[in-house]
């Protein structure tokens, strides 16, 4: 909601603050679309469509072209919570566009069961995979087993 410029500033101050590295759900999709060498995406969201699009402005000040979005008009979790597959893959197909590498759901909508095109599966698991990016060698299984 912050923009490119002012999401930067957050996780700058956070990181500072904490005197860790920090980062952020939307900038874990930046990197993971990154990471899957993806230039073009399409976003599925269940959020409103006012934020939807200040989503895809964040995935276009990053480079990433954004060539289709859908919203699902949602407003609150609890909302979101109620939706089941079917309506998750109506919302994906619906975004879906054949220019697309990736599709993004990024949402707490029940994505595991979104298809497996989509750059990532859930908010969650790509800010898992981000931190684990950004926390290096110290918890990487084999290393933190190399410790013991």
């Amino acid at each position: 909601m912050y923009g490119w410029e002012g999401a930067h500033e957050q996780i700058r101050a956070l990181a500072v603050t904490a005197g860790l590295p920090a980062s952020s759900t939307a900038f874990a999709f930046v990197h993971a679309v990154r990471e899957v060498g993806a230039a073009r995406v399409a976003v599925a969201a269940t959020y409103p469509q006012d934020v939807t699009e200040l989503f895809v402005r964040f995935l276009e000040a990053a480079g990433i072209e954004v060539v289709a979005a859908r919203s699902g008009g949602t407003v609150t979790a609890p909302e979101v919570a109620t939706w089941g597959r079917d309506q998750v893959l109506e919302l994906v197909r619906a975004a879906d566009d054949p220019r697309a590498e990736a599709v993004l759901v990024p949402d707490t909508a029940p994505v595991d069961q979104a298809p497996r095109r989509s750059a990532s599966r859930s908010p969650s698991h790509t800010v898992t995979w981000l931190a684990v990016s950004i926390a290096g060698d110290a918890v990487r299984p084999q290393a933190i087993a190399r410790k013991q």
